[in-house]
């Protein structure tokens, strides 16, 4: 095996072969199958803490050296203090897997206040339109499309950055809207006397649907991976926008028909 540059030794254990796939076959494959090949697209591996992306990358230096490939493994939470400088030469070599590149958990927060604050233009529009026009319901199931979508943007591209981003954005300004919009209407359509109650068993529903969605989301979890989560809320949000439209098309009809 190549001797590697900043000193860093990749873990003898670190093969394809000691890793237990699970759900990951496919990531695998992936790995297993890279090539020299010049204007390849780079591969992003994300995951959960603690899943085997480390190990994962590894293997795949350890494979791509061991086929004559010039190749370097840098893990940036390491070599951090190394500054940019570090990649210098690097554009030479056949690949260069980095390592840690993810934002560090202390971090997070400044991802959750970026999509917050901007997720904020996103719902003004929305709840100002529902203030200030007739359309209401029709924005009601809108805002649950726009849930929808952002679970769909997520299933099919949580591992690209801007996608991401994206995708956060647009379901918080969804949610910010529902969860205004949904109490409202109850307020609206239950009888002063029976409103409490109403308002008590809307909250008991919530609970009920975290619940609900916790055990549903790890059923689909074990089963189809990290997209499989998103794509069956996606698909989960849809089914409610659909029987969203289906009450206001109805309530509509009655509306003419009075």
């Amino acid at each position: 095996m190549q001797q590697l540059p900043l000193g860093v030794q990749l873990e003898v254990s670190s093969r394809f072969e000691t890793f237990r796939a699970g759900t990951n076959l496919a990531v695998i494959e992936d790995l297993r199958a890279l090539r020299r090949a010049p204007g390849q697209p780079p591969l992003w591996l994300c995951g959960a803490e603690g899943t085997g992306k480390t190990h994962l990358l590894q293997a795949a230096c350890a494979r791509l050296s061991e086929g004559g490939s010039s190749v370097a493994y840098v893990p940036l939470q390491r070599c951090a203090s190394l500054g940019p400088g570090l990649l210098a030469g690097y554009e030479h070599l056949d690949a260069v897997l980095v390592d840690d590149l993810g934002l560090a958990s202390a971090g997070h927060w400044k991802v959750y206040l970026a999509v917050f604050v901007a997720s904020i233009a996103g719902m003004l529009p929305l709840v100002l339109a529902t203030e200030r026009t007739r359309r209401g319901p029709a924005l009601l199931v809108l805002g649950i499309l726009l849930a929808a979508v952002s679970q769909a943007m997520l299933g099919g591209a949580h591992g690209h950055f801007w996608v991401v981003m994206a995708a956060l954005t647009l379901f918080f300004a969804a949610f910010n809207y529902l969860e205004a919009r949904l109490p409202a209407l109850l307020t609206l359509a239950a009888p002063g006397a029976e409103r409490g109650a109403a308002l008590g068993i809307f909250a008991t529903a919530q609970f009920l649907g975290a619940f609900a969605g916790g055990s549903l989301g790890g059923v689909l979890l074990g089963r189809y991976g990290l997209p499989g989560v998103f794509w069956g809320a996606a698909a989960v949000a849809a089914l409610w926008a659909l029987f969203a439209a289906s009450g206001t098309t109805g309530t509509a009809k009655a509306a003419e028909h009075a």
